[in-house]
Parts: C-alpha cells; sequence; structure tokens
C-alpha cells in the first residue's frame, strides 16, 4: 500500500457522507468529489476534480 501524495496548495475539506466517482478520459484518470457534510454538520455544495497518476 501506498501512501496519497496530494500537489498543490488548494484542498477539500475531510467530509464525510460523500461518495466519490472516478473517470478515465484520454488515458488520464480522474477523481470527482462532491457535496459531503463538514463540519459542524453543513452540508457542502462543492465539487472538486483531482487528477490522479499512479
Amino acid at each position: 500500500m501506498e501512501r496519497l501524495r496530494v500537489k498543490g496548495t488548494t484542498l477539500p475539506e475531510p467530509r464525510g457522507w460523500s461518495p466519490p466517482a472516478s473517470y478515465v478520459r484520454d488515458g488520464k484518470t480522474r477523481v470527482v468529489l462532491t457535496g459531503g457534510t463538514l463540519s459542524p454538520n453543513e452540508r457542502s455544495g462543492q465539487a472538486w476534480v483531482g487528477d490522479v497518476e499512479l
């Protein structure tokens, strides 16, 4: 198992109740994170898309 390494300075807040999704386009894998419950129990309307490099 390898630990996730994140590039960049702007990251999504930790959240619960938010299933991520992924897709592959032009040979690149991307992860999509939408909504979820932030603390203190507030619903997020954010959407984040990140590239995955293996």
